[in-house]
């Protein structure tokens, strides 16, 4: 399957966010990747060959995903994901490509971690929660009388 690579890394990046919120994680993580993406592609089908026009786009999508990177709040993951993809979709050699298969690969590996995630989490979630006090009462018991 395509994009396996990234699927390992998409997992990591969510579970290492638990501490916070994973959906929003996870969320901007597709939605950078999905809208960097379709940048590139857009920009693909209009370039062509042409290699001034495709170095002009190209600053441009990557000037506005690291303003957005840069810029306060929540959706600076998106733009470092949406950068990412810009180059993904755009850059793979000298010249321009009309090779769409790398922006793909990097998506379906992100939406194959995103399931490993979910998946891992709804299993484990009750588990936890059915574990977690037993462990944290355990430690808060008083020790038993002296004879």
């Amino acid at each position: 399957l395509p994009g396996l690579g990234q699927t390992p890394v998409t997992a990591f990046v969510i579970m290492v966010s638990l501490q916070r919120e994973p959906a929003w994680t996870a969320m901007n993580r597709v939605a950078g990747c999905i809208l960097g993406g379709l940048y590139g592609l857009a920009c693909m089908h209009v370039v062509d060959d042409n290699i001034i026009a495709w170095v002009l786009m190209l600053f441009l999508g990557l000037y506005v995903s690291c303003h957005v990177k840069h810029g306060s709040g929540d959706a600076a993951y998106s733009g470092h994901q949406a950068g990412i993809a810009v180059i993904m979709a755009m850059v793979q050699g000298l010249a321009p490509s009309p090779d769409i298969l790398p922006a793909i690969d990097r998506l379906v590996g992100i939406i194959g971690g995103l399931v490993v995630v979910l998946v891992a989490q709804a299993l484990l979630t009750p588990l936890v929660a059915r574990i977690l006090p037993r462990l944290l009462g355990a430690g808060t018991r008083a020790p038993p009388p002296a004879p």
